[in-house]
């Protein structure tokens, strides 16, 4: 549960421990992720810091498939096919053909520490 959530958050732009506990009250999918079993920030915290190879992967595996859906989905433009018949794979408009979804995840994840390391010096 707690590898889905902080996938799902992190992937949603929820980043500190207190902000996603915040979020176990008013959040609908988070509420649901949780399945009544809402973890503390300190669970959270805990669980970053020992899974974050797991969480990395996880996360990185969401972004690239979110990314997949929104721009080579049914809807995404051609631009041209690669020779021939009808069913040659298709080059698509708009979007970058090397994305590193690992550094992206790695990323978001530093944010999160970040987030929880601000809130700790207040």
């Amino acid at each position: 549960m707690m590898l889905t959530l902080l996938a799902y958050c992190y992937a949603t732009g929820v980043y500190g421990s207190a902000d996603i506990q915040l979020a176990t009250q008013h959040d609908q999918m988070i509420r649901y992720l949780c399945a009544g079993d809402y973890p503390d920030l300190c669970l959270i915290r805990s669980f970053r810091r020992y899974n974050h190879e797991r969480i990395t992967r996880c996360l990185s595996g969401v972004l690239r498939r979110v990314w997949e859906l929104r721009f080579c989905g049914e809807d995404a433009v051609p631009i041209s096919r690669v020779s021939g018949s009808g069913s040659a794979p298709v080059r698509w408009t708009g979007v970058r053909a090397a994305l590193d979804f690992r550094q992206e995840a790695e990323q978001r994840i530093v944010r999160a520490v970040r987030a929880d390391s601000m809130a700790m010096d207040v």
